[in-house]
């Protein structure tokens, strides 16, 4: 009896520990693919185009087409809603490859003491029947890094939380998920023949549960385990007591043991301790090498979370900024057209040239490569390049001060980072800053690589814009991934300096 409470006692700690990992790939997981939401909400809630959409007396159709309608699927967003200060809806759509209409708003009432509280929202609601997750922001104008404080409208989107959504989830979670609108009185249940049960609350507008997501998961070969294991323990019992020095013996040889180890093992997050039981035949080398599985799984989810987050940052600081720049071409390109089309038609053949190379990157970041312009120019042809693309027919100056021999020394991936680097900082000086010049230097300095990026536009707080900011953020994952050190040198009215100090060469 005592053996067979021990066995029981040890194999619920290890079934806790994979309950524990699953519960952790399913928040990574939610997290993850509410990420879209949280990239449409930063991207279109602070743009200054948004503001004076909603500062006009009746919705701009064709603007609302090419800006938003097209962002709708790539968000994976089925819905937005567009408020005015008063509370009134002023515009709505629909995801037309999901919906025929958009679904009726959601009560202003609602949601507005909440935005008196704060810049953004997150939370889940029925409309029509259906489950949404919505989020919500102020729409301001953009202002350096820094959102200004004062709201020039509202912003709600939403996901619709349907079948076909829970079955993606189900997929990626290897488990069967479900939403119950009945809340339960346990925040997990124990597992089952080891079937286990997880749940999270979805709350409401008020924090209050709207309903419960569930998340069923079994495995069967560990159930034909611990029967398996039953069968021996009664074995043990008959015979314990005519062999009991023998049964301690094997007790602590194959049982105790492999048990101590796969539980150091899922301690300690390393297949090391269970590698002798790998290659066993018995239980405990089939759930050894379901940990092994376990610990490939989770590992396989890290990476790709990982890829994930370096495609979308790849693709904010290059693909992106790239678009910015290009509709502020188009932008001059209509100014021009008329009084000055030589110019007009120079712009025209610019953006196409980029808008072709976008396409390759775009391509290349699929396939994990770098941009292409990374390797077929020089480093100080492809910084010229970029910058009189970025300039779109603007009177900005550029000043480049490039060491040619080191630039050409460095490794060509790291060329490609510093050139996605540059293209950030000279989008968000030219849409944020209204800076008129811009300088950029890569030079050595004092056994370091020095990047910087200079401007004299309107400046920011660095402190304010580093909670608030997707490109701060990627600048430091930047620094980080260079194992280089990053300082912003800015203040209100005074410009902005972004410098990067790279190791020296022979480290890179």
């Amino acid at each position: 009896m005592t053996l067979n409470s021990y066995e029981r006692k040890e194999t619920a700690e290890v079934l806790e520990q994979i309950q524990i990992q699953r519960a952790y790939m399913l928040d990574q997981i939610t997290e993850l693919q509410g990420e879209s939401l949280n990239q449409f909400i930063y991207e279109y809630g602070q743009w200054t185009e948004v503001v004076d959409f909603l500062a006009a007396d009746t919705p701009d159709l064709e603007w609302a087409e090419d800006n938003i309608h097209s962002s709708l699927a790539v968000f994976n967003t089925q819905s937005a809603w567009f408020f005015r200060t008063d509370g009134s809806l002023y515009y709505s759509l629909a995801d037309t490859f999901h919906e025929d209409r958009a679904p009726p708003p959601i009560p202003f009432e609602l949601v507005e003491p909440h935005f008196r509280e704060k810049q953004h929202l997150h939370f889940y609601y029925e409309l029509e029947g259906e489950l949404y997750e919505i989020r919500g922001s102020w729409v301001e104008h953009s202002s350096g890094l820094v959102p200004e404080s004062t709201a020039k409208g509202y912003l709600l989107i939403g996901r619709k939380w349907d079948a076909s959504y829970l079955k993606r989830l189900s997929i990626l979670t290897d488990s069967h998920v479900t939403f119950d609108r009945q809340r339960h009185s346990q925040e997990h249940q124990k597992p089952d023949a080891f079937n286990f049960h997880i749940h999270r609350e979805l709350p409401s507008i008020d924090g209050e549960p709207l309903g419960i997501l569930d998340i069923y998961y079994n495995s069967a070969e560990l159930e034909l385990l611990i029967e398996s294991d039953q069968w021996e323990t009664v074995i043990f019992m008959v015979y314990g007591f005519l062999v009991i020095l023998v049964v301690m013996i094997f007790a602590q040889r194959w049982v105790l043991r492999p048990l101590s180890k796969i539980k150091a093992s899922l301690a300690l997050g390393k297949i090391e301790p269970v590698n002798y039981l790998l290659k066993d035949d018995a239980e405990f080398g089939q759930i050894a090498r379901l940990v092994r599985q376990s610990f490939s799984d989770q590992n396989k989810l890290t990476t790709s979370l990982d890829e994930r987050a370096r495609l979308g940052r790849d693709l904010h600081n290059g693909v992106i900024q790239t678009l910015y720049a290009t509709g502020m071409t188009i932008t001059s390109i209509r100014r021009h057209i008329r009084q000055k089309p030589e110019i007009a038609e120079e712009l025209i053949d610019q953006t196409r040239s980029e808008l072709n190379a976008t396409i390759r990157d775009v391509r290349h970041f699929i396939s994990h490569l770098e941009p292409e312009e990374a390797v077929s120019l020089s480093f100080e042809d492809a910084v010229t390049s970029l910058l009189e693309f970025m300039q779109g027919g603007r009177d900005i100056n550029f000043t480049t001060n490039v060491d040619t021999r080191l630039a050409d020394e460095i490794p060509v991936e790291i060329r490609a980072n510093l050139l996605q680097i540059i293209r950030e900082a000279t989008s968000n000086a030219i849409r944020h800053g209204e800076c008129r010049n811009i300088t950029v230097t890569l030079i050595s300095e004092q056994e370091k690589i020095r990047l910087e990026i200079a401007n004299d536009g309107k400046g920011f707080s660095p402190d304010e814009a580093s909670s608030s900011g997707l490109g701060i953020r990627n600048f430091y994952e930047r620094a980080q991934e260079l194992h280089a050190t990053l300082d912003i040198d800015s203040r209100p009215n005074h410009g902005a300096r972004i410098i990067f100090l790279l190791p020296q060469l022979s480290k890179l």
